[in-house]
């Protein structure tokens, strides 16, 4: 790819990332009623798995794994993936087949239950940046 191309590429990757920026406002994974607590920054790698919830993300540097369910439908382990409200940044991410696909980036979840050791905390993404998408 040329060095033009290249700016032109570059130009348009930073406008993508501000345009969510921009949208800075609560989120309905914030406004959620299901919340049990604060939503915190996890710098992690998403992945589509088999089971529920089809979503993780892995923690990086950890062995924790967290189940990334919907906002609308919290708790609910029969929702409808095709329904599940992910952020359009991740979405637009997924390569090809979600089971194909890594998305490593900073994620801001909200949980919708405790913390508890030996257990998949259930979450919801509000918000994501630094996305990269991998191949697996």
């Amino acid at each position: 790819m040329s060095g033009f191309l290249r700016k032109i590429a570059l130009g348009l990757l930073l406008l993508c990332g501000l345009t969510g920026v921009a949208n800075a406002g609560e989120t309905p994974c914030e406004k959620s009623p299901a919340i049990v607590g604060e939503c915190f920054v996890v710098h992690g790698r998403l992945f589509f798995a088999n089971g529920n919830p089809s979503f993780r993300i892995w923690r990086i540097g950890t062995k924790r794994i967290l189940g990334v369910s919907d906002w609308q439908n919290a708790g609910d382990m029969s929702a409808d993936l095709v329904n599940l409200h992910l952020p359009p940044d991740i979405q637009k991410r997924f390569l090809g087949n979600l089971d194909e696909t890594y998305i490593f980036g900073d994620y801001t979840v909200c949980p919708f239950d405790k913390e508890r050791p030996g257990w998949m905390q259930d979450v919801c993404i509000a918000r994501a940046e630094h996305l990269m998408a991998r191949p697996r």
